[in-house]
């Protein structure tokens, strides 16, 4: 028998590679063995600098999370910015032979697999610095980007697992487990959708910018409206046997991402990452959760926040960690 923290030890060290691999962050890779962050660092930085910009919630902490997030930035920015005026160099000595060659055997995107994520994160870079953008602002493009799928995919397969590992759905995690065996990776989105559907918590905060009314009640121009996604997605008026789980319903009307300015830029992304870690788990035979605390995860609800302890319960956060 094996004992497993599932969120620590493999959906954020995955998470921090999906996002480091897409945006060409400097994190130690089989194709990048020369990154000076490791993965738990890595998500560690992105993580106070989403807490800073979306969720400081809280005066007593604001400070602190400010300060984190200003010492987190610095650290991303310069690693990745070594990175992306390598590639700069790189494109720049492309018409020269022999510079282009040692470039290129230079470059630290040198050990790039064909076809890999971390090479379409390269080509992005590359993309980006040929609309005749300086490495310093291309490197705020991929952090910005990249802090903002920090913490939340996470989280939503941790509602997700536990969903289906809950005594009550044992018949649906035998659905799954036989699932993913078979590769029917289109069936098992399916499944993940519609648990999702049920338990994700999932709220956006938008300012209006003219008078309207919503369900009776009157918005003014630069009042807070709070889009409970989550929840929309179970409102019986608009979703037939919104309680009842069903792989097979019709799209939702409203799904747990963000909508306007500020949608996801992968929404298509995050189902695969997410179907793949409920695959990788239904994979493991006899999973279950540890007896005890051991196999709870320690969470709190302040107001309309689910904050999470970590495994020493000296701290509280926004993203599950543990």
């Amino acid at each position: 028998m094996c004992h497993l923290d599932i969120i620590r030890d493999l959906a954020v060290p995955l998470s921090a590679r999906l996002l480091a691999d897409l945006f060409y962050l400097d994190l130690r890779t089989d194709e990048n063995p020369n990154g000076s962050l490791g993965a738990a660092e890595l998500y560690r930085h992105l993580l106070n600098l989403r807490i800073w910009g979306l969720n400081n919630t809280d005066p007593a902490q604001a400070w602190n999370r400010r300060r984190r997030a200003q010492e987190s930035v610095r650290v991303i920015i310069d690693s990745t910015l070594r990175l992306v005026r390598d590639v700069a160099r790189s494109s720049r000595s492309s018409g020269l032979s022999i510079s282009a060659a040692l470039s290129g055997l230079l470059s630290r995107g040198h050990g790039l697999k064909e076809g890999s994520l971390r090479s379409c994160g390269h080509r992005l870079v590359e993309e980006l610095l040929a609309q005749n953008d300086s490495p310093e602002h291309v490197v705020d493009n991929l952090w910005l980007s990249a802090f903002g799928g920090a913490g939340i995919a996470v989280n939503s397969f941790h509602e997700v697992l536990s969903f289906f590992l809950d005594p009550e759905h044992a018949d649906l995690w035998a659905q799954v487990q036989d699932l993913a065996g078979k590769d029917d990776d289109d069936a098992l989105r399916a499944y993940v959708v519609e648990a999702q559907r049920l338990t994700n918590p999932q709220r956006n905060v938008r300012i209006a910018t003219q008078p309207d009314e919503l369900e009776g009640k009157k918005i003014q121009p630069g009042n807070l409206v709070v889009l409970m996604l989550g929840e929309a997605g179970r409102n019986p008026a608009d979703v037939p046997d919104a309680d009842k789980f069903d792989a097979h319903r019709q799209p939702a009307p409203v799904k747990p991402f963000s909508y306007g300015q500020h949608a996801c830029l992968f929404e298509g992304l995050a189902l695969e990452f997410l179907t793949g870690l409920i695959k990788l788990a239904a994979g493991l035979g006899e999973l279950r959760p540890a007896p005890g605390p051991a196999g709870q995860v320690k969470r709190i609800r302040v107001g309309p926040e689910m904050l999470y302890l970590n495994d020493s319960w000296s701290d509280l956060a926004f993203c599950i960690s543990s």
